[in-house]
């Protein structure tokens, strides 16, 4: 009964991209090398690349974790180089 189980607590690569709404090699490319430093977690059995829900969604809160820092990191860096560009300005 249990491998009955695991068979329905996996997805293959194609199930995942239709989840996440990208395209199934984006999907390869994040089990295969990653994406920021995170690689989502897979295996191969029989052949075909699976992934476990738990993997997918800590995948997930990681990369979203890691844009949102990004964009934070971003977003203030671009209003300290607009703040300077203002004081340059001002001081011409």
């Amino acid at each position: 009964m249990q491998s009955r189980d695991f068979h329905f607590n996996r997805f293959t690569l194609t199930e995942v991209a239709d989840q996440v709404g990208v395209h199934v090699k984006t999907v390869q490319r994040w089990a295969l090398s990653g994406v920021r430093g995170k690689q989502l977690r897979s295996f191969l059995l029989g052949g075909r690349r699976y992934v476990l829900p738990s993997d997918l969604a800590e995948f997930l809160e990681d990369s979203t974790a890691s844009s949102k820092d990004s964009a934070l990191r971003h977003s203030s860096k671009d209003a300290a180089e607009a703040k300077t560009a203002r004081k340059r300005r001002g001081a011409q």
